[in-house]
């Protein structure tokens, strides 16, 4: 989880404060790490499944292009998570084309 130094009110002592993010975001995290191959699978569908809920939500705008890329990239790990660490072939393309910008 991405962090925030702050200062803290009492003190002046600087605070690490998690920082808000898309919810798939902290699912795919929880994916990266998980090492209990039962719990992996589950994590890994509930990853998946928020990153197409998030990518459907991104309008297509320039804006969101840098989460897309993302986006993108996470699918992409999480596929080779599955095929190295379940077994599992992955064979469709849930990734957007970065060349056409069409997802």
């Amino acid at each position: 989880m991405e962090r925030q130094i702050t200062e803290s009110q009492n003190m002046g002592n600087p605070v690490m404060e998690p920082l808000e993010g898309p919810e798939w975001q902290r699912l795919y995290r929880d994916a990266l790490v998980e090492l209990d191959m039962n719990i992996l699978q589950e994590r890994l569908a509930a990853a998946e499944a928020a990153i197409l809920l998030r990518l459907q939500a991104l309008l297509p705008t320039r804006d969101c292009l840098s989460e897309r890329y993302a986006i993108e990239d996470a699918l992409a790990n999480l596929r080779i998570l599955k095929r190295e660490s379940l077994g599992l072939d992955d064979t469709t393309d849930q990734s957007p084309n970065r060349t056409t910008g069409k997802g």
